[in-house]
């Protein structure tokens, strides 16, 4: 889905030149914020009008998803260009590379504190004999510290979801945090991880396997997918996270159910357009963009019944099919894409 157009004051072009340069750059910046911004409060409206849902918090085939854990890394200071390191540390403590990720982030400012920048310090590490904070040769010698303390004062303890490990991590209410900080810690943490695309490991999403039809007919083609991305529009630059993944397919091709199921929902929606939510017991399907309204509430559907045609209504800016999955009681998005890698 796309960012809605919108429309802004022509700003007259008849004053000197440099001012006119320095008003079409403050210009370009205010779409920029503005796109930005309105990306999160479409994402707010997709809650509050009852499509919406939280970010996954888990990978369904215990796989890192590198399209979206990679791009975190782009401009995040020293950890620029630096995934790789955080996968091989993490591999060799036996923890969850995203945890250590979403922490490691988290400590530093996104890999650009002094912390890191001067000591190759990601975890904020203190040596409590010499009464300072370790200073490390190079980065990956911090990371293996911080993420061999991880496994040793957490993992083998048992201590391996965020909340086990925030708990004993950040405590409420002791004396070292006056100002009640540490109640951020589990929230910023689960933020984090959604943005790396989910946990790798010690997390279940229930109940789905990888038995999905297509949704389209013909060659399975993704044009968009989940996670965070930011591109062009006539209105500049936008940003967001793709809640979930888009496959071509042309006006009016038919739109196929991937599980047997019924209709629960099938309406318009000002960002999806017109859309149908297919509920299959402890998961739910949503297809959007639709040309025109779909199979109305209540019908019973089969695996690869036609549901809809594709189009292109709604926030969008050409034919396609945008497809999410929720789980937890339709509660949680998660990526869908690893359910159709076999399909391709």
């Amino acid at each position: 889905m796309s960012e809605k157009q919108r429309s802004f004051p022509a700003i007259p072009l008849f004053i000197g030149g440099s001012t006119t340069a320095i008003v079409l750059i403050v210009l370009l910046v205010f779409i920029s914020i503005m796109s930005i911004f309105g990306g999160m409060l479409e994402q707010k409206k997709k809650e509050e009008e009852g499509v919406g849902g939280g970010f996954a918090m888990c990978q369904p085939n215990g796989e890192i998803n590198r399209s979206v854990f990679d791009v975190r890394f782009k401009g995040a200071g020293v950890f620029d260009g630096k995934a790789q390191l955080f996968i091989d540390a993490a591999t060799r403590n036996n923890i969850d590379p995203v945890l250590l990720s979403a922490i490691a982030f988290h400590e530093t400012g996104n890999g650009t504190s002094n912390m890191v920048r001067e000591r190759n310090n990601p975890g904020g590490l203190y040596n409590s004999s010499a009464g300072s904070f370790f200073v490390f040769s190079s980065l990956e010698e911090g990371l293996d510290v911080m993420a061999r303390n991880l496994y040793k004062n957490y993992y083998a303890l048992g201590l391996v979801t965020i909340e086990q490990i925030g708990n004993k991590y950040a405590p409420l209410g002791v004396a070292n945090d006056p100002n009640n900080l540490n109640a951020h810690w589990i929230p910023n943490i689960t933020k984090r991880v959604s943005e790396f695309g989910g946990l790798s490991m010690n997390c279940e999403v229930a109940g789905f396997d990888s038995g999905l039809g297509s949704p389209v007919r013909g060659k399975i083609i993704i044009t968009s997918r989940w996670g965070p991305r930011s591109f062009m529009t006539p209105n500049g630059l936008y940003s967001d996270f793709h809640t979930g993944i888009d496959f071509n397919c042309n006006t009016n091709d038919p739109l196929l159910s991937v599980l047997d199921g019924k209709v629960v929902l099938s309406q318009w929606h000002n960002l999806y357009g017109w859309y149908i939510k297919v509920a299959h017991g402890d998961k739910t399907t949503l297809y959007a963009h639709m040309n025109a309204k779909g199979l109305p509430v209540g019908t019973t559907v089969k695996k690869g019944d036609q549901i809809g045609l594709c189009g292109n209504t709604g926030n969008s800016f050409g034919s396609h099919l945008h497809f999410e999955i929720f789980v937890n009681g339709g509660t949680t998005r998660i990526d869908p894409e690893p359910y159709f890698k076999n399909q391709k």
